[in-house]
């Protein structure tokens, strides 16, 4: 169970690119599906805005459980090297040189700054109403 609270979600979304961009058939242009809006315009969905999106809902749920715990620490090592495989990526492979493979990374780079920030906040409030109790018994 530790495995999964450590795990660093965004991860699949950078190895998915991977396989499905770098490795695959498809570009980051192709559409995938034509939505309808209620004004009228047509929104053509592609690849690339998928990842994207499932980056942004990915990094909102692991940040909506950021705890203060071993396996958040964990979590945090992995992001961050999650973020460093994104920076060479984007430097050195030649598929993914994108505007959708550079917002990834900075939503990676974001989701380590915040996580980071969050537990280091935690923290202090949890040393904080330690310090309370111990004053009030």
């Amino acid at each position: 169970m530790l495995f999964l609270h450590a795990f660093p979600v965004l991860a699949v979304v950078v190895a998915a690119y991977n396989f499905i961009v770098v490795l695959g058939s498809r570009s980051v242009g192709d559409v995938l599906r034509e939505v309808t809006l209620p004004s009228g315009a047509i929104w053509p969905m592609t690849v690339g805005d998928v990842f994207v999106v499932t980056a942004l809902v990915l990094v909102l749920i692991e940040l909506a459980t950021v705890g203060s715990g071993r396996a958040s620490v964990v979590n945090h090592a992995l992001s961050a090297v999650v973020f460093m495989i994104c920076i060479a990526e984007l430097l050195f492979v030649r598929g993914c040189g994108t505007a959708e493979f550079v917002l990834i990374t900075v939503i990676v780079g974001l989701d380590v700054v915040t996580g980071y920030s969050l537990t280091a906040r935690l923290a202090r409030r949890n040393l904080e109403l330690e310090r309370q109790r111990l004053t009030r018994a």
